[in-house]
């Protein structure tokens, strides 16, 4: 299978939230999710990333599972929420339509652990993709 890469190192741009999402994650199984429906599923893991060159508090975000429209600017902008700085992306989409994205961001200004970080993204992704089906479905009824 062929995955598209693209690595991102531009200036950060602010986002709100920390910690790495890590994922064990493969196509087929996203884990222990008790979700009876995994048609949109993603799952996140965020894990501190050990960097003695600098003070910035670093952490890695991993996003992984089934890509949608929208999807990673629904990622971006939900960390921009939690006030996390971008620092690297690397984006990998493969052809069987998986997602398995990691974000290097600095926490610095976000207060949350990693558990509320982790939560409070699968939240708002949730809430992002629910309102996205809604206007997509209000589009195609009128």
């Amino acid at each position: 299978s062929t995955l598209r890469t693209t690595a991102l190192s531009q200036p950060p741009i602010v986002l709100r939230g920390e910690e790495r999402l890590h994922a064990n994650w493969s196509e087929g199984n996203l884990g222990n999710s008790n979700s009876s429906d995994r048609s949109n599923f993603v799952e996140i893991r965020v894990s501190k990333v050990e960097d003695t060159t600098t003070t910035e508090e670093k952490y890695s975000v991993d996003v992984c599972g089934k890509d949608r429209s929208g999807l990673l600017c629904d990622i971006t902008r939900a960390l921009k929420s939690l006030d996390l700085v971008v620092k690297k992306a690397f984006v990998k989409t493969g052809v069987s339509g998986t997602v398995s994205d990691t974000f290097e961001v600095n926490k610095s200004n976000c207060k949350l652990s990693t558990e509320e970080i982790e939560k409070q993204l699968s939240e708002t992704l949730q809430e992002m993709q629910a309102e996205a089906c809604d206007k997509q479905q209000k589009a195609s009824s009128s």
